[in-house]
């Protein structure tokens, strides 16, 4: 494809977008057998445009490969009972699903190299989670996904639409509210169980964040 030969080797995956010429065979001597789908649809171009040009191969950690194999094999038992439009429906979903995986779940790299699609913030944000009950900073957040401050600020904005420690607060003013419904704890002994020393500024953080005052937001919700 595209005057180049590539090798596609297990837990990998070729992606060849549409109306593109190509030819391709197994090895003679180690030959493999393949999963593969053609699909079309509105939203089938925008995948491709998430490679960069000429490449087209997506290496796949093992977990996913299995996830996406058994996804595989479900559409094929849902095809083989009539191809209704129920049927197709779901078939559709399952393979936006696996799309989802291919392109989303990890920030994997194309064809091994250290280039990725996109940088997976999963684990950035499970971070923020584990540690609501204290403040993080935008370099302390950087360091732990392995990217500088500028870069890792870029690529949370991009695909989260706000900022690292913008995101890290809304998480922290939810576990507020939290508190505020569940427990009898007084603001002042929510703002020190989240990490705020103070009380008042806690309260602006909660009022900018959520539009109210910690106590509207008790009284609201709780009568």
């Amino acid at each position: 494809m595209d005057g180049r030969l590539f090798t596609i080797a297990a837990g990998e995956v070729l992606f060849i977008p549409a109306n593109k010429p190509h030819a391709y065979g197994a090895d003679n001597d180690d030959p493999w057998s393949i999963h593969w789908a053609h699909f079309a649809g509105t939203a089938a171009a925008s995948y491709a445009s998430l490679l960069p040009a000429h490449e087209y191969v997506l290496s796949i950690p093992s977990a996913d490969a299995k996830e996406i194999a058994r996804m595989f094999r479900e559409s094929c038992r849902l095809a083989s009972t009539g191809l209704t439009e129920r049927t197709l429906l779901l078939v559709s979903h399952i393979l936006r699903y696996v799309l989802g995986l291919l392109f989303f779940q990890t920030g994997r790299s194309l064809g091994g190299a250290s280039r990725a699609i996109v940088h997976d913030l999963t684990k950035s944000i499970e971070f923020m989670r584990a540690n609501v009950l204290r403040s993080l900073t935008l370099q302390e957040l950087s360091r732990q996904a392995g990217l500088s401050p500028t870069r890792y600020s870029t690529l949370f904005r991009d695909q989260t639409g706000s900022s690292p420690v913008e995101h890290h607060i809304r998480l922290r003013m939810q576990a507020a509210c939290h508190y505020l419904d569940a427990t009898a704890l007084s603001i002042k002994e929510v703002a020190a169980k989240l990490g705020y020393d103070d009380p008042y500024y806690f309260s602006r953080i909660f009022q900018k964040t959520l539009g109210c005052s910690p106590l509207a937001y008790r009284r609201s919700v709780k009568g």
